[in-house]
């Protein structure tokens, strides 16, 4: 009877060691899943990141040719000012001298 019981026991155990080894088995191959969807996580995060900084890069290119353009637009604009101040101004010195000339005229008849 206690070799029987000693069986039992042992059967017992074996079988629960057997389930034990089972459960860390399945545990290990649900941590590797987990992992490797980490890993992808990961991967992605990264592409994410590569594309993020190559946007921001072309964004900051574009942004420094518009700066370029707007302050070349500008110049043009203050050059074309300063040329039609400088027009008004002549027309505004003939259009005197052209009324000095017929105030002269007008004053030898």
């Amino acid at each position: 009877e206690i070799i029987c019981n000693k069986d039992s026991e042992i059967s017992t155990l074996s079988k629960c060691r057997n389930e034990l080894i089972d459960k860390v088995e399945a545990l290990s191959k649900e941590s590797d899943e987990k992992d490797g969807k980490i890993d992808e996580l990961l991967r992605e995060i990264c592409a994410a990141e590569k594309s993020f900084a190559a946007k921001t890069l072309v964004f900051k290119e574009n942004t420094a040719e518009l700066k370029e353009t707007i302050n070349a637009k500008d110049a043009k604009l203050e050059e074309s000012k300063r040329k039609v101040q400088e027009s008004a101004q002549e027309y505004t010195a003939q259009g005197e001298s052209i009324k000095v000339k017929q105030s002269t005229e007008k004053s030898e008849w």
